[in-house]
């Protein structure tokens, strides 16, 4: 009976988290600031970084590694990207927030950009692992625009 219940938690558990996502709230303010928002959920992050880089993160513990956030940071400087007017631009690390549902909201800015003709984004965010990964990105500000990213489709073009 007891092996019953525990086949069944166990076939619950994996079939909820089928769905790997990523949210992205890209505003261009009016004061020509890029502010950005991106929402993990935390454990897959820390997936990622024990398949990948065989580090523990622990986010969001007293045991979190030291430099969690700098290897955040990097991680994601390497498989998200803005081009705009076709220049890359730097993205500057504003923090990260651990939340109790799990959810991990890092900030990113970039300060003063010029007009914005067009825009080019990258986002293979922990596509390489998870293979039905959909990383969404919302524009707002004077571009609303929204798109899915996945293993296939990682640029996308916003006009």
């Amino acid at each position: 009976m007891i092996n019953s219940f525990l086949s069944i938690y166990l076939l619950f558990n994996f079939a909820i988290h089928e769905h790997y996502t990523t949210i992205t709230n890209i505003n261009f303010s009016p004061e020509k600031n890029i502010e950005i928002v991106m929402e993990f959920t935390a454990h897959d992050l820390e997936y990622y970084f024990e398949k990948e880089y065989h580090k523990e993160l622990k986010l969001g513990s007293i045991n979190e590694l030291k430099d969690s956030d700098s290897l955040i940071f990097e991680y994601i400087s390497n498989h998200f990207y803005i081009k705009l007017n076709n220049s890359k631009i730097t993205l500057s690390y504003l923090g990260k927030e651990v939340n109790n549902d799990e959810s991990l909201l890092i900030y990113l800015e970039k300060k003063s950009f010029k007009n914005l003709k067009s825009l080019e984004i990258l986002n293979d965010l922990l596509c390489k692992h998870f293979p039905n990964q959909q990383n969404i990105v919302h524009l707002e500000g004077n571009l609303k625009n929204s798109f899915i990213f996945n293993s296939k489709e990682t640029i996308h073009k916003f006009k």
